[in-house]
C-alpha cells in the first residue's frame, strides 16, 4: 500500500463531522445540567451515542473501501469485492460503537472532574463551560479524524491481504510497517520504519498516527 488516496480530504470530512456533532453535544449538555450541574440531568440518550454513531460509521466504512480498493489495485491481483464490501460494513459497525462507546467514556471523565471542580473551586456555570468545552472541540475532533482515518485505512489493506491469502493458500502476504513523513522522528513509529509486522500490532500506534504499511507478496513453496 502506498499513501491512502485523499488521505487530507477524508480526515478533513471525518473531523468537520465529529466537530459538529461535538458542538451539539456540548451545546446539550450545558443546557441539560442545569445550576448548579447535576450529570444525574443528563439523559440516557445522552451517553448512547447514536447520533455519532450513525455520522461516523459511514465515513469508516468509505475509506476502509478506499483503501482496499488502492491496494487491490497496486497489488494486481483480484478479489471477490463482494466480500470486501461485506466486510467493510461489518467492520464499521463493530468499531465505531467501541469508538464512540470509548469517545464517550473519556468525556464522562471529563465532565465529571469539571463538576468537582465546580464545587471544589466555587466555579460559575460560565467557567465550568469554559473548562469544558475543550473536550467537544476541533482539537480533539482533528485527533480522532487522524487516528480513525489511519485505522479504517489500514483495516481496508489487511482485509485485501486476508482475502489473496483465502483464495491463494500458496500465498503469504507480510506486512511492512512504513511511517508517515511527519512521523520519522516519532520516538514510537520512527523505529519501526521498512520492518515487518510480526506481532499483529498495526498502525495506528498512538493519537495523530499517520502511519501505512505494504504488503509483500510471497509464494511458499
Amino acid at each position: 500500500m502506498a499513501e491512502l488516496p485523499n488521505r487530507e480530504e477524508l480526515e478533513a470530512i471525518l473531523a468537520k463531522a465529529v466537530g459538529k456533532e461535538f458542538a451539539l453535544e456540548f451545546e446539550e449538555l450545558m443546557a441539560a445540567l442545569g445550576e448548579p450541574p447535576d450529570p444525574a440531568n443528563l439523559p440516557s440518550e445522552f451517553w448512547e451515542g447514536k447520533r455519532m454513531r450513525a455520522t461516523v460509521e459511514p465515513l469508516l466504512m468509505n475509506t476502509f473501501l478506499v483503501s482496499a480498493e488502492d491496494a487491490m489495485i497496486q497489488l494486481t491481483i483480484g478479489v471477490d469485492w463482494g466480500l470486501v464490501n461485506q466486510s467493510a460494513i461489518d467492520w464499521a459497525s463493530r468499531y465505531t460503537f467501541d469508538l464512540v462507546t470509548g469517545i464517550n467514556n473519556t468525556s464522562r471523565g471529563v465532565i465529571q472532574r469539571g463538576i468537582d471542580a465546580y464545587f471544589r473551586d466555587g466555579l460559575s456555570n460560565k467557567e465550568l463551560a469554559s473548562l469544558l468545552e475543550p473536550t467537544f472541540g476541533p482539537v480533539r475532533a482533528e485527533m480522532i479524524a487522524v487516528t480513525e482515518t489511519t485505522r479504517a485505512s489500514v483495516e481496508g489493506g489487511r482485509e485485501i491481504d486476508r482475502q489473496i491469502e483465502k483464495d491463494n493458500p500458496n500465498i503469504r502476504m507480510i506486512p511492512i510497517w512504513l511511517t508517515a513523513n511527519d512521523d520519522r522522528v516519532c520516538p514510537i513509529c520512527g523505529p519501526r520504519h521498512n520492518q515487518p509486522i510480526t506481532n499483529g500490532e498495526y498502525p495506528p500506534a498512538h493519537p495523530r498516527c499517520r502511519c501505512d504499511y505494504r504488503s509483500e507478496m510471497t509464494v511458499i513453496e
